[in-house]
């Protein structure tokens, strides 16, 4: 196996504490704070996005499990941090009432289980401090037995939820019976007052969230809804007028203290009073009880947003290297705008280095180190998000690994001469003498009887025919079309089958059909290519 490392400029502080973990089964509680991390209504989350169900710790809690500080993370610091992130207005909440309520858990993969057991924080907990066995009432206010046996799909439980008012959060546990393990959900939960505020009356209908920053001249519009459709003249709209209104979680409240200034609905968080008060961050958007708005949508349209000229330069200090030897990549990049920059490195279609720098204001520079590379074209994507802006401007890099011979690295072979080391993009010599293209490498090491060029079964899934004869040599071409067809970029050179040499101008028109780009042939190919 190839080792790849990627070696950042600047350094990384703090501790990290793993904890290994056999994870043989997954859930979640279907109104979690991670479930709603998935289905976007809580933002900024992470990874659990892709993985709401795995939220797997140590058990034992209280007198074991996460620590405090990372309990809605279940311990996993490494992996899901960002659920640790406490403030009275981060999560989205779901309306709850003391008394009966039911609890629905999730199961993408089941496990025997102990038993299931809820915890809520206590009346008056600071709910702007990091999650902690303290903020808890530590008896469980329901308990479920699992008598070890095997869960349905969804197991839903009936549970007595203890008198409160306002923000609480409960926390799920469900306790596997044969491993060490248990799953940890919290729930951010929003209770009524048990004297109702006017604002009581209201119903959450939709949200204001802060997906992100935005640039000027973005306008912003919270768009209404009845049964019957749109309201389209009752648009709420506000434009950003400077960076600091452009602020992921600033535009929110502006936009919802117009909304409450109209006075057709309320935005903001309901406090412990239930008056809702517009909030930085996240806002909801409540209708009075009765009214016929039903739902609301928030709409960027960005049509007049200026988009700034920007320019991304990337040299690398070496574009050629020997295949088993390190490549090592100094990358320096050049901005004229503060951009986010993103360097990934491509072989054989597969990602096998990434960094990322944010904030960039002059230059930067990333180091990627391959070591033992092997032969073969590479791609160095680098990209530029410029800040405040929808603008973003990629910069792509051929790289060549030559074998270790220190031949040409798409020397032609005749088949199957070296078959088990084909790669993706290896011109062999079929039997008939023509030329053919490598384009599924662990194909073409196939048997002979299914992919030898031009006789196998199926040889066309293997391999692309590049020629009917070998070309003439051309030491300056990086391909013989349609070799590479889909990696070309601009200033690759490429040489046709009658050994006509072209460069590539238009990195999308060049990887075009060959009907239109085909160099020398297609019916626009010289919108895409330069004849050498």
């Amino acid at each position: 196996m190839k080792k790849y490392t990627a070696l950042f400029t600047f350094s990384l502080l703090g501790s990290m504490t793993l904890v290994s973990i056999n994870a043989y089964s997954h859930a979640y509680l279907t109104t979690s704070r991670a479930k709603l991390c998935q289905e976007r209504q809580n933002i900024n989350c992470g990874p659990v996005i892709y993985e709401p169900q795995s939220l797997e710790g140590i058990d034992g809690f209280p007198s074991l499990g996460p620590k405090d500080g990372a309990i809605a993370s279940a311990g996993r610091e490494d992996q899901w941090s960002l659920l640790n992130e406490q403030t009275p207005t981060r999560w989205k909440k779901v309306a709850m009432t003391s008394g009966n309520n039911t609890f629905q858990w999730n199961f993408k993969a089941v496990h025997r289980t102990k038993n299931y057991k809820y915890y809520i924080t206590k009346q008056g907990w600071d709910s702007s401090q990091p999650l902690s066995r303290a903020a808890f009432d530590l008896t469980p206010f329901c308990q479920v037995q699992g008598n070890n046996t095997l869960p349905a799909q969804e197991e839903n439980h009936h549970c007595n939820v203890p008198n409160r008012t306002g923000y609480q959060i409960i926390l799920g546990v469900w306790d596997v019976s044969d491993t060490g393990a248990s799953f940890y959900n919290v729930i951010d939960a929003e209770f009524s007052g048990s004297t109702p505020a006017p604002e009581n009356n209201y119903t959450d209908i939709g949200d204001i969230t802060p997906t992100s920053s935005l640039a000027i001249g973005a306008l912003v519009k919270l768009r209404l809804f009845t049964n019957q459709g749109e309201l389209t003249n009752q648009t709420i709209s506000m434009e950003i007028e400077s960076i600091e209104q452009g602020d992921e979680n600033t535009w929110p409240k502006i936009l919802a203290d117009k909304v409450n200034a109209l006075g057709i609905l309320k935005a903001g968080i309901k406090n412990a009073k239930g008056e809702v008060k517009s909030s930085y961050g996240h806002n909801d958007v409540f209708a009075k009880d009765g009214t016929e708005i039903i739902r609301t949508e928030v709409f960027i349209d960005n049509t007049n947003v200026v988009i700034p000229e920007a320019n991304l330069n990337v040299n690398v200090n070496e574009t050629n290297y020997i295949a088993g030897e390190t490549m090592a990549l100094e990358i320096i990049v050049e901005v004229d705008e503060a951009m986010d920059i993103e360097a990934q490195l491509f072989f054989n279609n597969a990602s096998i280095a990434y960094q990322k720098q944010k904030n960039i204001v002059n230059n930067a520079r990333f180091d990627i180190n391959i070591d033992d590379a092997e032969q073969g074209h590479y791609r160095l994507v680098t990209t530029g998000k410029v800040l405040n802006s929808a603008k973003l401007i990629q910069r792509t890099v051929a790289i060549f690994v030559a074998p270790s011979s220190g031949g040409n690295g798409d020397e032609i072979v005749a088949y199957p001469t070296n078959i088990g080391s084909y790669l993706t993009g290896s011109l062999v010599k079929g039997e008939n003498g023509g030329i053919y293209t490598c384009i599924i490498a662990p194909w073409c090491n196939g048997s002979s009887d299914y992919y030898a060029p031009e006789l196998g079964l199926y040889w066309q899934s293997a391999w692309e025919k590049s020629a009917d004869s070998t070309p003439p040599e051309s030491p300056s071409a990086d391909y013989i079309y349609p070799a590479g067809k889909g990696q070309y970029t601009a200033s690759d050179i490429v040489q046709d089958k009658d050994g006509e040499v072209y460069r590539c101008n238009i990195t999308n028109w060049c990887n075009g059909s060959a009907l239109y780009y085909a160099p020398g042939t297609g019916s626009a190919w010289q919108t895409a290519w330069s004849r050498k």
